[in-house]
């Protein structure tokens, strides 16, 4: 089932497995996406009244990302696995954040309230809104993430995978 809440914070959800959804980040995107998890994830926690001194956000705000992310805790456990799988990612290439505090924090807190974890039943619809069941929705998520990097390599803007290479679909224009 989809839900109707839109990210304004576009997460890239590329696939149902937040591994694949990294595999797809440009470097460049990891510390973007990075930013937006950790600020989904606290929050989060914040609505759902289990915000500590660790997780407790700079700036309280609400959006869809962070109602989606509330719902359900399957929901929450997906952005957390997503950012940690991120982390993991940024330091293959040897790079730190203090953002990765909160997000391995919340995924502490979050694996221990909510128990047994699952796929999420609903998934955001993407920014077009437009999305028939999951497989239409991961089409239209990757073709947003094929957009972007064709938006910055037309500015000239770095488009690169350390030590790792994107996956098929993302399809670079080689013309720009």
């Amino acid at each position: 089932m989809l839900s109707e809440d839109m990210f304004e914070m576009l997460v890239y959800i590329t696939s149902v497995e937040p591994e694949e959804c990294v595999e797809a980040l440009s470097d460049q995107l990891l510390v973007e996406q990075l930013l937006i998890v950790a600020e989904v994830l606290q929050n989060a926690l914040l609505l759902k009244g289990c915000a500590g001194p660790l997780t407790t956000p700079t700036t309280p705000i609400i959006n869809s990302p962070i109602r989606w992310a509330v719902q359900d805790w399957a929901q929450f456990m997906w952005v957390a696995s997503y950012g940690v799988c991120i982390i993991e990612a940024l330091a293959d290439q040897g790079m730190v954040f203090p953002e990765a505090g909160p997000v391995i924090i919340a995924g502490q807190l979050g694996y221990l309230l909510a128990g047994e974890t699952r796929y999420p039943a609903k998934w955001p619809l993407p920014v077009s809104g437009f999305a028939t069941g999951v497989a239409g929705l991961l089409s239209e998520y990757r073709s947003l993430l094929s957009e972007e990097y064709d938006q910055r390599t037309y500015c000239g803007r770095d488009v690169t995978w350390t030590d790792r290479e994107p996956p098929n679909w993302v399809g670079l224009d080689p013309t720009w």
